[in-house]
This record gives C-alpha cells, structure tokens and sequence, in this order.
C-alpha cells in the first residue's frame, strides 16, 4: 500500500480504532489516561502528550511534551492489512491503555507543569541595531545558550508563578536562521517563543531585510507567537519613523532610543505589561497552574 493511499489508509486504522477508547477528530487520535491526553497523529511517529485540563484551552502555552515511537509490536499484526507505521502507532495506543507503555507520570507532570510556568521572549535583529544594548538593561544576570554563538538568555523570577526567560542571539545566529539552510537545532531552540521582540534600527535597508528574510520564517516557525517591533535609533537622521515602519511591516511598532534613560524605562515597563497581561490571561482561562493572586502592577523588570 502506497504511502500517499492516505484516504485508504485512513479508512483502514479509522476500522481497526474502533476496539479501542479513543476519539478520531480529523487525523488525530486521542485518547486519556492518568490525568494526561495522548495525541498520536496518522502517518507520523510521535505522541503529544498535555494535561488533561489544557488539552481544550486555548490559550498558547508551551504545553505539550513531544516522544517519538520506538519499537513495538502488536500480537494481531498478522490479521492487519496495515502499513508498518501504522501498526506501529496502534500497537503503542494499546500498550497505553493498557498500562505497558513505559512512561514517568510524575516526570511527566513535572516537566509540563514546568513548561505552562515558562514565559519565553526573544530578542530578534541583525547586527549594530541596538538589540543587546537593550538586553543589557535588564536586571538579570546573563547566561549563555549552549550551541549558539554569542547569544545569552535572561531568567526573570518577579512574576510569580510564571518564570520568564529573555534571549538575546548574535548575530551569527541571525544569519544563519535567514540562510537558505538554517541548522535545525537553531530553528528548535527558536519554536515555542510567546513574544518575539523585533530590533530594527530604523533605516529602510534594516526595516526591508526584517520584511523579506525574518518575519515570514518567525511567523512559519511559531505561527500563534506574538510579534512586537522596536524601532530604535530614532534620536539619529534619516530615519524612517515608527508608523510608518509599522505600516510597512503589519506588526505593532514601538519608537526607542537603546541609549536614552525615558526609552529604557519605556521597555522595561512594556515587558512588565505583557508579562502582567499573559497572568491575567491565565486567571481569565481559569488555567488550575497559577495561583489566584494578582502580582503587584508595581513590579519592575
């Protein structure tokens, strides 16, 4: 059977699903156990495992833990007209269900829970437009990310419960997330971002490379992250100004100046805000993983 035969192969796993207690919604199979909800996908090799309670929710936390399928078998294989792949994934959905499927639940609601608490922005631009300039005004110690080149991450613990981490990446880095090939352990460690934070440094060369070379890839890679622009170095001429440079590129644009002490209370008390903002989003969802306490709006990066 043809591996592009998807309509049959559906057909054929829609029929032998039946016998197990699980729920088909389009290509996902999903089933529940232990408090936890296991999505295998037809025709791929992994499982996506979230808490029951944000399975539906549709707020985009980093909320899911990825595994790839090893080996297993399946005693009625022999009976099956399946594809290898597919025998495969219903012989691990029946080793969940029942209770052969070697997995850590208390690892498990360790790490997700850890996940929802984990607010992550990212400090996008090219080189000299006053990206780490900006990053170095925030109260933190810096770290740096293992396997790319000067890049340093932030971890900000004042918003209770959430965990805010900020990165900063080089511009080597840049250049190769914009390069026909990117490495994929770049693009992996760029996924799963709440806020990317645009640098530019006003000029229309600047302003034109983000159009064409970042925003569409940042907007394939993590499609429901949001996305701000810093319009820095507006104190400088020939600058272009920050509504038209928002015009230009369709995301919300804010005026700065990296080395003026008004622009840099300005950041840090827009990132207070969108931190506060994802809080009360949570309470807003009833999310069961943050305390009920509003923080104090007094609180400063």
């Amino acid at each position: 059977m043809s591996i592009y035969n998807a309509e049959k192969r559906q057909k054929l796993m829609r029929k032998y699903l039946r016998q197990f207690d699980v729920t088909l919604k389009d290509r996902a199979i999903i089933l529940q156990k232990k408090g936890f909800i296991f999505r295998f996908h037809m025709f791929q090799t992994n499982i996506e495992i979230s808490f029951s309670e944000c399975f539906e929710c549709p707020l985009d936390c980093n909320k899911f833990l990825d595994f790839y399928l090893e080996k297993a078998e399946l005693s009625e294989a022999e009976d099956l007209d399946l594809e290898k792949e597919d025998l495969l994934l219903l012989a691990h959905i029946k080793d969940i269900l029942e209770n052969e499927f070697s997995l850590d639940y208390e690892m498990l609601h360790s790490e997700l829970k850890k996940r929802i608490h984990i607010l992550k922005f990212g400090m996008i631009g090219f080189d000299q437009v006053g990206k780490s300039t900006l990053f170095e005004t925030i109260d933190a110690t810096p770290k740096k990310v293992a396997n790319l080149i000067n890049s340093y991450v932030k971890e900000i613990t004042s918003f209770p419960p959430l965990f805010v981490k900020i990165y900063d990446y080089g511009a080597q880095v840049m250049e190769n997330f914009i390069s026909k090939t990117p490495a994929p352990l770049l693009l992996e460690k760029l996924r799963h971002f709440y806020l990317y934070i645009v640098v530019t440094d006003s000029t229309t060369q600047n302003v034109m490379k983000i159009k064409t070379q970042i925003l569409p890839k940042l907007k394939r890679l993590s499609p429901f992250a949001a996305i701000i622009v810093l319009a820095n170095k507006q104190d400088l001429p020939n600058r272009l100004s920050p509504q038209l440079i928002e015009k230009i590129l369709g995301v919300r644009t804010y005026p700065i100046s990296a080395i003026k002490s008004d622009s840099i209370d300005f950041f840090k008390k827009l990132l207070n805000e969108i931190i506060l903002l994802r809080l009360e989003q949570m309470r807003e969802y009833n999310c069961p993983f943050i305390e009920s306490p509003s923080p104090s709006i007094k609180k400063r990066l």
